[in-house]
């Protein structure tokens, strides 16, 4: 999450703003993911070398919403 902080003061984000974005977007992704995913969030944001596909591979296939792939794809702007 350091390196997301520190790309949003690089944008002009001073100390408190960048925190407050990073916090809405955790909320936001939390919100949007399936439970298990959800629960590595911080993981995946710290910059841990899990991968997004080992992720998925630890999720039962049923937990996961049908065409995940275009789901994330559309959360992430795609």
């Amino acid at each position: 999450m350091d390196e997301l902080l520190q790309r949003l003061k690089g944008m002009g984000l001073d100390d408190a703003k960048a925190a407050e974005v990073v916090q809405t977007v955790r909320g936001f992704l939390e919100e949007k993911l399936p439970d298990p995913i959800a629960a590595k969030l911080d993981d995946v944001l710290s910059g841990s070398p899990e991968t997004m596909e080992s992720l998925l591979g630890k999720v039962p296939s049923d937990a996961l919403p049908k065409n995940l792939g275009g789901k994330l794809k559309g959360l992430l702007g795609g």
